[in-house]
């Protein structure tokens, strides 16, 4: 499965950071590293000057069955319960954490003038 990790570092790994975020949909709130990854290519939110929220987007190629990933299925039912009352053109993306260093296919870096991310 394709994933994807947004971030303003450029790295050649991707390691877990400490962080409060939601842990295997108990949501209970934790000390445990991990990383953020999400099945969405595109999130950016692109500004008057072409900026974006994120400097890099990470693609990762990841099994399924990994047992260092964990989907956020509490934080992903509130994604699909959004879609279903409002509606969403590109459908109900997920987000899941990974606990362990992470290689990555390729990294894209954010193109201003274009507005979109550009492949190395």
């Amino acid at each position: 499965m394709i994933l994807y990790h947004f971030s303003n570092g450029k790295y050649s790994k991707l390691y877990p950071e400490l962080g409060t975020k939601r842990y295997i949909s108990e949501g209970k709130k934790t000390e445990k590293k991990v990383t953020l990854l999400t099945t969405n290519p595109s999130m950016y939110f692109d500004n008057d000057d072409g900026g974006n929220f994120f400097k890099y987007r990470y693609r990762i190629k990841l099994d399924r069955k990994d047992p260092s990933l964990h989907a956020d299925h509490k934080f992903n039912k509130m994604l699909e319960n959004y879609n279903q009352t409002f509606g969403s053109k590109e459908g109900a993306f997920k987000w899941f954490f990974y606990e362990n260093t992470l290689d990555f296919i390729s990294i894209s870096e954010w193109d201003g003038k274009l507005s979109k991310f550009s492949e190395e």
